[in-house]
């Protein structure tokens, strides 16, 4: 109706360059798993475990401007990007596609998200984030090994290898794989049985805070007798899992754009995995280092 808007023409824009690059049929979708070593043993599927894809539609939803991660951008996601914004917003002044290539590729990924349409996978998926932003790295590093592999994903709990653990929850308790941890981390975020594991609404209502009190000081007490992980909310373990809810992305949970696939999950939200045009990887950009960090981006 109005053929001088700005915003349809940068969505025409945009349309009419990804007809251009559009994949030939039959081209692989999904994109190769990590290579790392799976956990092996009777009754366990590779499968089950999340794509290197899915691990970084993850990391993409919980990446802040500050992460210092290595991102490729995919099929000159950069260049077309610049392309599209010619003389809209920021890119009006000439100079400030220069000024956005030097960025780091976390800030250049947060602005380009915050610049598209919400539902525009096509771009996202030429996000490829290859490390853990701080608060995965945290959960990887920290939370996993000291909390969760204690408690509730130990061998006599929730870490066995029966499918038909009690309350339908199971975790992996093998270790050195980036597909297993964050297999691991989507099953603690879908779970819920009387209550989320992961509530970033009410964190304080955290299954993985309540459960690891002593039952005269729980609001929500485990199912079972089990030893108390914290002595108190003023425990340091108690305040480093809970400030580690918060610093995820949310409230609401994001949509991470993966499904779980593992037999027993209880019947999570999953959504579902949207069919991706295979990546470019020789046209893949490294955008050169900034001399200084940028403020992120309001």
């Amino acid at each position: 109706l109005k053929p001088t808007y700005a915003r349809a023409k940068l969505l025409m824009r945009q349309v009419k360059a990804r007809l251009a690059e559009r994949p030939a049929p039959g081209s692989q979708a999904n994109g190769a798993p990590a290579g790392q070593a799976l956990p092996s043993g009777k009754g366990i599927k590779p499968e089950w475990f999340l794509t290197e894809r899915e691990v970084s539609s993850i990391r993409l939803a919980e990446l802040k401007a500050t992460d210092r991660v290595r991102i490729d951008f995919r099929n000159k996601l950069l260049t077309r990007f610049i392309a599209d914004m010619e003389g809209v917003g920021d890119f009006a002044d000439a100079n400030f596609a220069l000024k956005f290539r030097r960025y780091t590729p976390a800030r250049q990924a947060m602005y380009i998200l915050a610049n598209i349409e919400r539902d525009n996978q096509t771009v996202r998926d030429d996000i490829l984030v290859k490390g853990d932003p701080k608060v995965m790295h945290e959960f990887r590093r920290v939370i996993w090994p000291q909390v969760i592999s204690l408690s509730c994903a130990s061998a006599k709990c929730h870490g066995g290898a029966r499918e038909d653990q009690k309350g339908g929850l199971r975790l992996f308790r093998q270790r050195g794989s980036e597909r297993v941890d964050y297999t691991n981390f989507m099953i603690l975020n879908d779970y819920s049985n009387g209550g989320k594991v992961i509530n970033r609404d009410h964190v304080g209502d955290s299954l993985l805070l309540q459960y690891g009190l002593h039952p005269s000081q729980a609001k929500k007490r485990h199912p079972f007798k089990i030893r108390p992980l914290f002595t108190d909310t003023n425990d340091p373990r108690y305040k480093q899992v809970r400030q580690w809810i918060e610093s995820l992305a949310g409230p609401p949970t994001p949509k991470y754009n993966v499904q779980l696939r593992v037999p027993w999950a209880s019947k999570p939200k999953a959504i579902p995995v949207t069919k991706q045009p295979a990546a470019d990887l020789s046209d893949s950009e490294s955008p050169p280092a900034a001399t200084k960090p940028a403020p992120a981006p309001q």
